[in-house]
């Protein structure tokens, strides 16, 4: 293992403790049309497994109807 392997595995190990963290947070759901670049936003939820099923529900709903110009990403919200 090189440096630039422990490096990526450093980051990788904060940016997953940081999410796992952040997971009984309210999230919102972020839906972007890859066509239009349109982003609209739900919610929120009271965490983000919630909107993660939220998300999860939305694109399947979405592919059922044929559609597969939505992306649908989850994202924490922080206090002020």
């Amino acid at each position: 293992m090189d440096d630039s392997d422990e490096v990526y595995l450093l980051l990788t190990q904060a940016y997953l403790t940081t999410e796992v963290e952040l997971i009984d947070e309210p999230h919102i759901v972020v839906c972007r049309d890859t066509e239009t670049g349109i982003t609209m936003y739900s919610g929120p939820f009271r965490t983000g497994l919630e909107a993660m099923a939220r998300a999860q529900r939305d694109q399947d709903s979405e592919r059922a109807a044929g559609s597969s110009v939505l992306e649908f990403t989850i994202a924490p919200l922080f206090a002020d």
